[in-house]
């Protein structure tokens, strides 16, 4: 659908609308995190806030902090998959030390998908 059109290589790195690819990757990542913050029986809104807010600092520090090129575009999208391995890591280390065994067993229900 691209071909025969013009495009700027010098370009190539850029990160096109970075506020409102930033503010969908948050929502969307926080959809992510309050489902798995459920299924842990997690209810502290600061658990379930201050992951995304974390993410949002990030990716403004990476955009500011970083000249253009494509070190930053990398820190920029790897920002995603930090937020993400930090949820894989969370859950494993809740269903690893569970309050008690009842809340182990009904986490084991998740375990494979993890």
């Amino acid at each position: 659908m691209v071909q025969n059109v013009q495009f700027n290589p010098s370009a190539y790195y850029a990160i096109e609308n970075p506020v409102l690819k930033t503010i969908l990757s948050a929502g969307v990542l926080q959809c992510v995190w309050l489902m798995t913050t459920h299924v842990l029986d997690e209810h502290d809104r600061r658990v379930q806030l201050v992951p995304t807010c974390a993410y949002l600092l990030g990716c403004t520090v990476v955009l500011i902090a970083i000249p253009f090129g494509p070190l930053r575009q990398w820190a920029y999208y790897s920002m995603r998959q930090a937020y993400l391995i930090f949820a894989v890591c969370y859950a494993l280390a809740r269903w690893r030390k569970p309050p008690d065994e009842t809340y182990r067993q009904r986490l084991d229900r998740y375990r494979l998908p993890l």
